[in-house]
């Protein structure tokens, strides 16, 4: 069997067929602007990323801690324009939102100590206001699935889920699966620690 025999039978084309669906699926692409503060000069750079990793100890809920990643702030750097170190306003906005977008909730920082704190979970979140301007694209998405970490710290505790299938809610904890209401996601037996959004075709207003 030649290399392209294998390639055809696991799917993948010369086209990128399947890599470009992958990239639809799970990555999106950011655009970070820096504005120097002190010659107004503007410089971009573009990231691909598959997941928003939040700090929550600020925040009230996932929306809040969505505007605190978004939010412009003063960074210090050597303007290649005006040559001097002064602050840049950097700001950060999104070209294109993958399918499933994944939320990872910081609950865990260098000194391994658990952030116990609770924070509200929406089942829809809206991205209209951090999109580049001027691009139409799906910025409103709704929750199908809740990682939760039960525990003290991170060397010890136990992961379970919550999936939504259809229109049903399941818990999943090792192989125990039920269905649970809506409300079992406002009193959850731990802390939520991912979430998983997919975003819902247009047209809707955001």
């Amino acid at each position: 069997m030649n290399s392209y025999s294998i390639l055809a039978d696991t799917g993948y084309r010369s086209d990128n067929t399947l890599y470009n669906e992958e990239k639809r699926l799970f990555y999106g692409q950011e655009k970070s602007v820096l504005i120097c503060n002190s010659c107004q000069a503007v410089s971009s750079t573009k990231a691909a990323f598959s997941s928003f990793s939040l700090p929550i100890e600020k925040h009230q809920n996932i929306a809040e801690a969505i505007g605190g990643y978004f939010k412009s702030e003063q960074v210090e750097r050597k303007c290649d324009f005006c040559k001097t170190t002064a602050t840049a306003t950097k700001k950060i906005t999104l070209e294109e939102i993958p399918k499933n977008i994944v939320i990872q909730l910081q609950r865990f920082g260098s000194t391994r100590r658990k952030v116990m704190k609770k924070i509200d979970i929406h089942l829809e979140i809206y991205l209209r206001k951090y999109v580049e301007e001027n691009k139409v694209i799906e910025d409103k998405a709704k929750l199908y699935g809740v990682i939760v970490h039960k525990g003290n710290t991170l060397s010890n505790g136990h992961y379970y889920a919550f999936i939504l299938f259809g229109s049903q809610w399941y818990l999943v904890d090792d192989m125990r699966v039920k269905q649970v209401t809506i409300q079992s996601l406002q009193n959850i037996d731990g802390q939520p620690y991912l979430l998983f959004y997919r975003t819902m075709p247009r047209p809707y207003i955001s």
